[in-house]
């Protein structure tokens, strides 16, 4: 395992733990959301977190979109991925634990995350020498690696083709790794077996139902696994993983909030698909500050 993939792991989100359900009426590509303060109006698209590697779904749609805007609202991003590396590489060993890492686990967690190793070819010993919560994010990188699936390939295809039409690029904000970084290491052992087992808990689903999930999304259902209780102990022990939510949320609206004001051409802007949809999310903050909100549609 290179620091290189400790480096894009922290700096991820757990995948399930931002859930929810929201089903729309299917079509043949992906829903939108209109956002209008009465004059001007802006296009946002949610995107999925995982599907299956070289996912293919219709473009045509945020074709058009992007022909007529000026810039592509994207989420938060790194502030210095250099210094943050960085950081990672300092904080390293405080990052991983002496006593090998499954010996510490309640039985019970111990034989779900046995079973769960196990079903994507890892054996005894593979993860130990990291603290529980990260080891949860080395399994949900292994399984998404054995099972063909990939995460970031919808926000990466959005900024590409917007490139490609040479629109400029707007970060609704900053991300700033430190605050995950100290939250893994200040965690205690509960936290840490809470948050392992929300990981093991969000790979339970499986692989085929994480790729109709993709699929659903690129005919323009809109759903994602819903928050429940062992997610929601994760949550409650870590509360910086909440506060990123909130921030990333507040950002997106603000920035589209901000877009509008202006009186900017049509714009287009990608968020992260739970941060967008669930409640809280950056559409119930657009709500909140008085704009029209409609969708999801074609």
């Amino acid at each position: 395992m290179t620091r290189s993939r400790v480096f894009s792991a922290l700096c991820a989100v757990m995948a399930g733990v931002f859930g929810l359900t929201l089903a729309s009426a299917a079509g043949a590509a992906p829903a939108w959301w209109r956002v209008s303060d009465g004059r001007n109006e802006i296009w946002i698209i949610g995107a999925p977190r995982v599907t299956p590697r070289n996912f293919n779904w219709d473009t045509s749609g945020l074709e058009k979109r992007l022909a007529s805007a000026s810039t592509l609202i994207v989420g938060p991003q790194p502030k210095n991925k250099v210094a943050e590396t960085g950081l990672i590489l300092v904080n390293f060993g405080e990052l991983r634990s002496p006593t090998p890492m499954e010996t510490t686990l309640s039985p019970p967690l111990r034989r779900q995350f046995a079973a769960m190793r196990q079903s994507i070819g890892q054996g005894q010993g593979h993860y130990d020498g990291w603290k529980p919560a990260v080891a949860g994010f080395w399994l949900s990188q292994d399984f998404l690696k054995a099972y063909d699936l990939q995460s970031g390939q919808v926000e990466s295809k959005v900024r590409k083709l917007a490139h490609a039409k040479g629109l400029s690029e707007t970060p609704s904000g900053t991300v700033d790794a430190s605050e995950m970084i100290n939250q893994f290491k200040t965690l205690g052992a509960k936290g840490q077996e809470a948050c392992l087992a929300a990981s093991v808990h969000d790979l339970s689903v499986g692989p085929d139902r994480l790729k109709a999930l993709a699929d659903a999304w690129a005919k323009g259902e809109v759903t994602t696994p819903p928050i429940d209780a062992i997610d929601r102990a994760c949550l409650q022990a870590a509360p910086a993983f909440g506060a990123a939510f909130d921030r990333a949320a507040n950002q997106d609206s603000a920035a589209i909030a901000q877009a509008l004001s202006r009186g900017a051409p049509r714009a287009v802007a990608e968020f992260d698909l739970p941060t967008l949809i669930m409640p809280g999310g950056v559409l119930d903050h657009l709500r909140a500050r008085g704009l029209q909100v409609s969708g999801p549609m074609e």
